[in-house]
């Protein structure tokens, strides 16, 4: 049966791949959040804060008192603790068990988690019952088939093909920014704002998170059969080479923004 893990974390890489996530996709996190940030949220609840970026970033904003960040993954939250400040508490805690905190909340924030899970409809309920009575829900989630590359490039659009393949066999949906609206609808929330943003990555540095996504997927693909150590062997040198070409431009998994409301 499939677990709902991260698909991209199972390498040493993976801190530096998530410092590049949070490189390329805050900008477009803390511009989404602004506006709603504006009114006042005594307590924030981060699902999935790995190693509190937003967390901390949150906590940093006039209208907050308190933020909670909670993930599974107990190395995230060891480094998330570093940055702990008054305002900030991390804890060891899946969505599914959101039920088992004492507190309620005014704002809660994910992205990219429930695109890594095999039951969102599940995930959602569980937020939707944290929040207070018109409490507001950010969601970041993904559209993995948006991904491109122009001028073409085959090594990186392999790699998303195996990326769609793996996603879809551990039951887990690469485009749940398609569905997540009627989704959260059907349990109670009503859409306030929603837009769509897709980073476009040209230089090496930028690249590099799609490579180092290759390297952490690496043990999935190997585990479900999508392709053999010698062909992940060659694909991986491919990808090194041709993250040097600042001719080609890749598209990143497009981000996929709604606040939803209670």
């Amino acid at each position: 049966m499939a677990k709902d893990d991260y698909l991209f974390g199972d390498k040493d890489s993976f801190t530096e791949r998530l410092d590049l996530v949070n490189a390329v996709y805050n900008p477009y996190s803390i511009k989404f959040l602004a506006p709603v940030l504006k009114e006042t949220h005594s307590s924030i609840l981060e699902v999935g804060c790995g190693q509190g970026s937003m967390s901390q970033w949150l906590a940093e904003q006039p209208h907050v008192n308190s933020v909670l960040g909670v993930d599974i993954d107990e190395n995230a939250l060891k480094i998330a603790a570093q940055k702990q400040t008054p305002k900030t508490k991390f804890e060891l805690l899946s969505v599914y068990d959101l039920n088992q905190l004492d507190d309620s909340f005014d704002l809660i924030y994910e992205r990219f988690v429930l695109i890594h899970l095999t039951s969102p409809t599940a995930a959602l309920k569980a937020i939707y019952n944290q929040l207070k009575p018109g409490g507001a829900f950010v969601c970041d989630t993904g559209i993995h088939s948006h991904c491109f590359s122009d001028p073409k490039t085959k090594s990186y659009d392999q790699f998303i093909k195996l990326a769609l393949h793996m996603f879809a066999s551990q039951g887990k949906e690469a485009d749940l920014g398609k569905s997540i609206a009627s989704l959260a609808t059907s349990i109670g929330f009503h859409i306030e704002a929603m837009q769509l943003q897709q980073p476009l990555l040209r230089t090496q540095s930028e690249k590099k998170l799609m490579y180092l996504g290759l390297q952490n997927a690496r043990p999935m693909f190997e585990q479900e059969n999508l392709a053999s150590v010698d062909e992940l062997n060659t694909l991986e040198q491919c990808m090194l080479k041709d993250i040097e070409n600042l001719e080609s431009i890749w598209a990143a998994p497009t981000l996929c923004q709604f606040v939803f409301r209670k």
